[in-house]
């Protein structure tokens, strides 16, 4: 009986391993420790905003990537669920600027929900965002 447990349990765990890479790009996604959160392209050519989650084990850093030729502005908004600690990494450099960085210190198993987005920046005015990335810190 238990071999049979031990057997369902790692297919199902298989499966939702496929599942989870084979969901379409739009869907949203879990990273665990390391990854990309996702794009956003409000009326941009290609790829135009986007950013990248990394858990050092007690601080984590989140990157915000700017392909927008039309002026508007990579945004990568962070929340905790619970209101505190919400931010949002703006990159105001333009098209193909370096990424913004941005270090946090959160306590290990917050959850964090990441989208990309553009906007503008002299208002604060977020256009749109892509899917939503949710990450529990380690």
């Amino acid at each position: 009986m238990r071999s049979k447990f031990r057997t369902l349990a790692m297919a199902v765990a298989t499966m939702s391993m496929v599942t989870a890479i084979a969901s379409p790009a739009h869907a949203a996604t879990t990273v665990s420790t390391r990854g990309d959160v996702g794009k956003h392209s409000h009326n941009c050519p290609g790829d135009a905003a986007g950013g990248t989650y990394t858990d050092y084990s007690g601080w984590q850093e989140t990157t915000s990537y700017d392909w927008c030729s039309d002026g508007h502005s990579a945004v990568l908004v962070v929340n905790t669920g619970t209101g505190v600690g919400n931010f949002q990494v703006w990159n105001t450099g333009g098209l193909g600027s370096p990424t913004v960085r941005r270090e946090t210190f959160f306590n290990p198993g917050t959850h964090l929900m990441i989208k990309a987005c553009v906007g503008e920046w002299s208002t604060r005015t977020i256009f749109g965002c892509g899917a939503q990335v949710t990450v529990t810190t380690r």
